[in-house]
């Protein structure tokens, strides 16, 4: 690998890591108008065999239904690993990440706690101008380790 190469896949590392991040804090924060623009047009996500479609639309209506009417979470992304593929016209990145995430209820429900382990496996794609250096998620899986609590909590306003 050149010295140019070398520098842009640590430019694109640092790029792909703050998207992974942003994500988090667009749901800690409840600016799920934020997910729009770091996800491709033809979106696919898979959510623990639970949940599933192919826009963007769906996957924000999907995490509304679930965070919308939940508590505080604390989305904890760790244990990054990025592959590049620089061969295509358009290039695109494979990205795993561990997320432990942590839900709590609010108002009657606020002492009712759910926690989920997993790793979320994506993969992006470099678009020609974006605000996250070109990077945008066009899959996302969400696979369970393990998760306690109640679920019950995770639901729309």
């Amino acid at each position: 690998m050149s010295d140019a190469e070398f520098l842009r896949y640590l430019k694109d590392k640092d790029a792909i890591e703050k998207l992974v991040f942003s994500y988090a804090t667009v749901l800690d924060q409840r600016q799920l108008h934020l997910l729009r623009p770091i996800a491709t047009d033809n979106l696919h996500f898979h959510y623990g065999g639970v949940f599933e479609g192919d826009t963007p639309d769906a996957w924000i209506a999907m995490i509304q239904s679930n965070l919308g009417g939940c508590g505080p979470s604390q989305h904890l992304f760790s244990n990054i690993r990025i592959n590049t593929d620089y061969s295509a016209s358009i290039a695109s990145a494979r990205v795993d990440f561990y997320g432990r995430v942590m839900h709590a209820g609010k108002a009657d429900e606020r002492e009712i706690l759910f926690d989920f382990w997993g790793e979320y496996q994506c993969k992006l794609l470099r678009v020609a101008t974006d605000t996250h250096r070109g990077w945008r998620f066009c899959d996302v899986k969400q696979v369970p380790f393990h998760f306690t609590g109640d679920m019950k909590i995770l639901k729309s306003e």
